[in-house]
């Protein structure tokens, strides 16, 4: 089972409001696959400019520096590939928080 598994429903959970170190985006919800709600140390992409995230011990978003992206799995940086190139591809009128 993946994150990209589109037989898979997707869950939103509330999260204290971060911005995207990046663009600036303000978050106040993350979306996972079945039942799954974010915890300290779990990858998020961001939904404006799809940079790879973490969320910290607050559940608040930062960066994922280099050395942690590249111990990621082959394969999980392969899903993270896919989840990005599918942010790229919406129409960014309906974002809210940037």
């Amino acid at each position: 089972m993946t994150w990209t598994d589109p037989a898979r429903p997707w869950n939103s959970t509330d999260i204290p409001k971060s911005r995207c170190p990046f663009c600036g985006y303000l978050s106040d919800a993350a979306s996972a696959p079945g039942d799954k709600s974010p915890e300290p140390g779990h990858i998020a992409v961001c939904i404006s400019c799809a940079s790879v995230l973490v969320f910290d011990d607050d559940l608040r978003l930062r960066a994922m520096t280099r050395d942690e992206f590249a111990d990621l799995h082959p394969d999980n940086r392969k899903e993270i590939s896919l989840i990005q190139r599918g942010i790229r591809m919406l129409d960014r009128r309906w974002l809210k928080g940037g």
